[in-house]
């Protein structure tokens, strides 16, 4: 299996990093671009058929930030790391947004004295 490839694009610098480049000339690509809450983006060219697991953890990595404490959504809808690209409705030119992750949110209970 292989790593998907991805670049990531610095808007202070203008600067874009390429990343490993073992994917096939002649596969399906598509590039997808991750935004996160700062405002940068990081973009990946993956084939179809690679699941989203393989892109999270390519951009945890790259930002340095803890497994899990994101949430990957596409058009406000949360994308799940076991699909492929291709299950989840990913297009060429699609972004996702990292979202950091709330656990909790449920009402508040009221105590009488």
């Amino acid at each position: 299996m292989s790593t998907p490839s991805f670049s990531e694009h610095s808007k202070t610098t203008g600067r874009t990093h390429q990343f490993n480049k073992r994917i096939k000339p002649d596969a399906e690509l598509i590039n997808i671009s991750v935004w996160g809450q700062d405002g940068s983006e990081v973009c990946f060219r993956m084939k179809k058929s690679t699941k989203l697991h393989k892109l999270m953890a390519v951009y945890y990595q790259q930002k340095e930030i803890q497994i899990n404490t994101l949430r990957f959504l596409h058009e406000g809808r949360p994308v799940r790391g076991w699909d492929t690209v291709a299950k989840a409705g990913l297009e060429d030119g699609d972004r996702l947004d990292a979202m950091s992750s709330m656990d909790g949110g449920g009402s508040i209970l009221k105590t009488s004295k």
